[in-house]
């Protein structure tokens, strides 16, 4: 009898611990679904759901138009898109589910999320791992492949989309392969080339951020990044080409920036850029002398006490530690100190987290090689407390159709910032990128900020003078 109650126990303990198994394969398979895959999908969904989008044709066909490559399309594709905004915008809100009906701005920003879960999509927006020397010579990084490839097909229109699989379909029975059993090395040419016929390419930005480091560069490129018009690298990647590495040439830069056609905006940011001497030059060269720059300022003081305090986090992750044990912020300040002054106690101007705080010196370089109408000078401050009146003034430098709204910036009391709130689920509520504070702030006493201030004073007023502007600190 006992021995009966142990084989029982046994059958059932095994019955549970096989279902268990099963379930986690059939969990992790769904979550690690290939880029190949999940086209497939959203290719079934498209030739089946003809009759569900028939009546939406006309909608489809004036979204299409926004994506259109030709030059000729471009005043009426700005029209169409405003005209589809202000119709959102004075729609009702009411929904089944309590779910917004701003239809049209949904489908600018996601034109295939009824075909891919907000589970799947998210994936390609993930951050990918730092093997940034695994490059195929000077092509596109093999870890990014599909990301690039599956952000770029979730924004192409309906008919474009289509086509894609339509092409892909045939390239599959003349060469009989599967393009989801492809390695990154061969799937990319492919996709590459239908991208291409469709006049979507890897092309150079025409709007660089440029800096300053620890001045709201991650929050302004954020909150652009939305305007359906607008691409950035994928995971929005600083790329460091033009400061770090100018000599891998032209084709190591264009194979991690995005795909776009003639009509959209290509937008890279590396703060580094601003401090670089070659860098304006090299842009105007490589790029285009009309390249157009977004500039973030910050108080220089608090710039360089924010730099320090970054650089630190930044040296704890290379090591792989969550926190700096026995910092505190009196020896923080006690460090950022000892590296910004001399041993006379006057202000190191050779210092870079200094130097990098003195715009002055810097943007007089940018403005021998370009025009000030060409920069748009972005204040911290406003970035951070009036996100949507910068935004505004984005669209306007960039002459793009308007898109936000103001109720589309959010402040999250627990964030204790502005977060962006889409009607797509998959970034509902999405805030800037911010590192976890393990490193305390530095605490320096009044006559070090002092000395910090008398040091950048006449920078500042010469920096107010060359943009044009005034700013809260240039006399404190």
């Amino acid at each position: 009898m006992k021995r009966g109650r142990q084989f029982m126990y046994g059958l059932i303990l095994g019955f549970a611990i096989g279902l268990l198994i099963s379930n986690i394969y059939i969990v992790s398979f769904s979550k690690n679904r290939t880029w190949s895959e999940r086209l497939r999908s959203v290719c079934r969904c498209s030739s089946n759901n003809d009759d569900e989008e028939s009546s939406s044709l006309a909608e489809s066909n004036q979204l299409n138009v926004l994506a259109n490559s030709s030059k000729e399309n471009v005043k009426f594709r700005d029209k169409l898109l405003s005209k589809i905004i202000n119709e959102t915008n004075s729609s009702s809100h009411e929904t089944k589910e309590g779910q917004s009906l701003e239809l049209s701005r949904v489908k600018l920003l996601e034109t295939r999320e009824n075909c891919i879960s907000p589970k799947q999509s998210k994936k390609a927006y993930t951050k990918t791992s730092k093997h940034r020397d695994r490059y195929l010579g000077q092509t596109t990084p093999l870890n990014d492949i599909d990301k690039i490839l599956q952000y770029t097909f979730n924004r192409l229109p309906i008919d474009k989309a289509r086509a894609f699989c339509e092409k892909l379909s045939r390239l599959e029975d003349e060469r009989k392969l599967k393009f989801q059993d492809l390695s990154p090395r061969d799937k990319w040419p492919l996709a590459k080339n239908i991208f291409s016929s469709f006049g979507y390419t890897q092309k150079v930005p025409n709007l660089l951020g440029i800096g300053v480091k620890k001045s709201g560069t991650n929050a302004f490129e954020h909150f652009i990044k939305q305007h359906p018009l607008i691409r950035v690298p994928v995971d929005a990647k600083e790329l460091h080409y033009f400061d770090k590495h100018y000599n891998r040439g032209i084709k190591y830069y264009k194979a991690s920036l995005p795909i776009c056609n003639a009509t959209e905006i290509s937008f890279e940011k590396t703060p580094k850029y601003f401090v670089t001497d070659t860098a304006p030059t090299n842009i105007a060269k490589d790029i285009s002398p009309d390249t157009k720059f977004i500039l973030c300022v910050r108080d220089p003081v608090e710039r360089a006490l924010s730099d320090w305090r970054h650089e630190k986090i930044v040296q704890l992750r290379k090591k792989r530690r969550n926190k700096c044990m026995g910092c505190t912020s009196k020896s923080e300040g006690v460090a950022f100190v000892q590296a910004v002054l001399t041993k006379t106690g006057s202000v190191d101007a050779k210092n870079v987290i200094v130097d990098t705080s003195n715009y002055a010196r810097h943007f007089e370089k940018w403005l021998k090689v370009f025009s000030r109408d060409q920069f748009l000078i972005v204040k911290e401050e406003e970035i951070s407390r009036t996100p949507f009146k910068v935004i505004r003034e984005a669209e306007e430098f960039l002459d793009v159709p308007g898109f936000f709204r103001e109720d589309m910036f959010v402040f999250e009391n627990d964030k204790k910032r502005y977060c962006f709130k889409s009607t797509r689920r998959e970034i509902n509520s999405s805030c800037p990128l911010m590192y976890p504070p393990s490193v305390p702030k530095p605490e320096i006493s009044e006559e070090v900020v002092q000395k910090l201030r008398d040091f950048y004073r006449p920078h500042n007023r010469r920096f107010e003078e060359l943009t044009g502007m005034n700013f809260s600190w240039s006399n404190l």
